[in-house]
């Protein structure tokens, strides 16, 4: 009887390393949450010193942010798919006086930061200047 359990354990465990050997073969993602976004990039010359509130939308879903004054790069969460779509950013003070409003037309590029197995987000990235919103090249 005592040989038998034994086998009965040997076999619980090599199904067990199958398992788990088949569950390592795949790409490691990390756990962070990649999200789709419009990236808002403010050139030297963009008016922005008393900007606090921008405002994106990509085609008819918008989203709000404060802006971060540390970052010429802002990214505003908004969901969007492959195709092309249009991006409205406006930009207003403390006060809600709009400094500046504009649009362009952008093709969003995917990221896969972790590669192609891994999750993926779309980001449509524009430019702010003195002369309006343009795609980021």
């Amino acid at each position: 009887m005592g040989s038998r359990t034994g086998r009965i354990a040997a076999t619980v465990i090599l199904v067990g390393s199958a398992l788990t050997a088949g569950a390592c073969t795949s790409t490691d993602c990390s756990a962070v949450l990649f999200l789709d976004a419009v990236v808002v990039h403010f050139a030297p010359a963009a008016n922005t010193d008393k900007l606090t509130t921008i405002r994106a939308c990509a085609g008819d879903t918008c989203a709000e942010s404060a802006l971060d004054p540390t970052n010429a790069d802002q990214s505003i969460p908004i969901p969007m798919g492959a195709g092309e779509v249009t991006v409205t950013v406006t930009g207003r003070t403390t006060t809600g006086q709009q400094l500046f409003a504009g649009s362009t037309t952008v093709t969003p590029i995917i990221s896969q930061p972790d590669g192609p197995d891994c999750q993926s987000a779309y980001l449509a990235k524009v430019t702010v200047t003195r002369s309006g919103v343009s795609p980021t090249s």
